[in-house]
């Protein structure tokens, strides 16, 4: 066990006998800042940052009128089977024919999900 490790006691000790063990014991107790996040060089690189999404949003905005489905990091564009934008009529589709079918008798099948731009299926 380190030295500083043996004596955490004298932290809970008034000031003047925690300065008193410290001064017996040649340590010295010191603790972490508790916000560190607030120091002026994080500060900085938060706005550093803040500045550089502020470019690449306005220079590749995700917000156009463009109404054709596409990723965003790879630029793949969405093919015409492709309908996960439309996840509330895919779903009211399978609820309508599982309406009337017993449980155990219902099958999902794949024609009736959603398709994401990622589906190989």
């Amino acid at each position: 066990m380190a030295e500083e490790m043996q004596t955490p006691w004298t932290l809970s000790a008034s000031s003047e006998q925690n300065s008193a063990m410290q001064d017996l014991t040649d340590l010295t107790y010191t603790t972490i800042p508790k916000h560190k996040n607030v120091t002026e060089v994080c500060i900085k690189a938060d706005f550093s940052d803040i500045g550089k999404m502020q470019t690449e949003i306005t220079t590749c905005s995700p917000y156009t009128s463009n109404p054709i489905l596409s990723n965003m990091v790879n630029g793949i564009v969405a093919g015409s089977d492709v309908n996960v934008h439309a996840v509330e009529a895919v779903g009211k589709t399978i609820i309508r024919y599982m309406i009337g079918k017993s449980v155990f008798a219902y099958k999902f099948t794949r024609k009736y999900g959603a398709k994401a731009l990622g589906n190989r299926c």
